[in-house]
């Protein structure tokens, strides 16, 4: 998990017991967050990038689902540009208008669904 704070961007996998850390700003545009991210996890792999809300997610699980309302967050393939593009998109998108969004979306979320959903990939593990 990649978690973008106001001082700095922490990076959590659960394979490894350690995160890690780079600072955040100002000055750290979606460019430099996608170089300076590969170069801290180079030996780590990852599929999302998360942001609270809006969120930037690659097409797994149930992220269309979640992501049904467009103003929730933005779905990217994974390839670094079209992340940094999303990401720059959602930074400037209203945050109340995000969280009212969110609100609608998570209201229809059917835990059942989402503990069958989980459990149906499990098995496949």
């Amino acid at each position: 998990m990649i978690d973008i704070g106001g001082s700095s961007v922490k990076l959590w996998h659960t394979g490894h017991q350690e995160h890690r850390k780079y600072e955040s700003g100002k000055e750290l545009t979606p460019e430099r967050m996608v170089e300076r991210t590969k170069e801290t996890i180079e030996d780590w792999t990852y599929e999302a990038i998360a942001l609270g809300l809006p969120v930037v997610s690659t097409p797994v699980g149930r992220a269309h689902e979640l992501l049904s309302n467009p103003r929730i967050g933005r779905i990217a393939n994974g390839e670094p540009m079209e992340f940094a593009n999303a990401i720059r998109e959602v930074l400037g998108w209203n945050r109340q208008s995000v969280r009212e969004s969110a609100r609608q979306v998570a209201q229809n979320l059917d835990f059942e669904k989402s503990a069958n959903c989980l459990i149906e990939a499990l098995k496949e593990v």
